[in-house]
């Protein structure tokens, strides 16, 4: 769950170090680090980096401990300057249900932000991981990343795993392990869609057409290769892979 982002110019690299609760910067033509480090709390486990589209700022979004107490300590998202390598705001999503822990974050949970850096989507593992099954609702976390509120809480299935913002600006995508689901950015609109043979895991990553219309999603438990029409919100053609094939793709992959 440790991504490599960039700064614009190309110049410097920022990822996240869970085991010793730092981000680290490093230049990267000479490949050396550049000190010192932004120390986290310890335990806060930070994982996936997300840039924002201007390069003004990125998230990283913070897992938590076991060992943490987790009303106490919640998992949140830090919004860092990589100009000046501060954080410069913590957003703690709010929670739904009382009962519950507030959200509860894991390492496929990544964060997807709008062309205009307004807005964040990230998924919500805190129904599945507190039951312990996949057949119960998940959610989606829609966030003013500006006010650091919670605007909406949709449900996607469980388990809730990574969240992408589509080339054109318009939506939001994030998938689960049995379905993905589309959110219009400027409507809040949530589409579900639940392929015949989805099979997805935390590490599956879509691809999409420059101009959006197509999104290709690979099902490395099924061994398919599926095509999504977005005009029409479906899916359109599947190729199936030889083991042996999806075999060689996941080891390039």
């Amino acid at each position: 769950g440790n991504n490599i982002v960039s700064s614009e110019d190309g110049k410097t690299g920022y990822i996240a170090s869970s085991g010793t609760d730092q981000i680290l910067r490093f230049d990267i033509e000479s490949a050396t680090e550049i000190t010192p480090r932004l120390d986290l709390t310890a335990g806060t486990r930070p994982s996936s980096i997300t840039m924002a589209p201007d390069f003004s700022f990125f998230t990283v979004v913070l897992i938590g401990s076991t060992m943490l107490p987790h009303l106490e300590t919640p998992d949140s998202i830090l919004l860092i300057d990589p100009v000046s390598f501060t954080i410069t705001s913590t957003i703690v999503p709010t929670p739904q249900e009382e009962v519950f822990p507030p959200h509860n974050f894991g390492v496929s949970n990544t964060l997807a932000i709008s062309s205009d850096g307004q807005f964040g989507l990230i998924g919500d593992r805190e129904f599945s991981l507190v039951t312990g099954t996949s057949q119960i609702d998940d959610h989606a976390l829609f966030l003013d990343l500006q006010t650091g509120e919670t605007l909406e809480i949709l449900n996607v299935a469980g388990v809730a795993g990574p969240a992408f913002a589509t080339p054109d600006g318009q939506s939001f995508v994030i998938l689960s392990d049995r379905e993905f689901a589309i959110i219009d950015i400027e409507s809040r609109q949530l589409t579900r869609v639940t392929p015949p043979f989805s099979g997805f895991k935390g590490t599956t990553r879509p691809a999409f057409s420059s101009d959006k219309p197509r999104m290709f999603v690979a099902s490395p438990i099924r061994d398919f290769l599926m095509e999504f029409d977005f005009d029409r919100t479906k899916m359109i053609r599947k190729k199936i892979y030889p083991e042996s094939d999806i075999y060689l793709y996941r080891i390039a992959r």
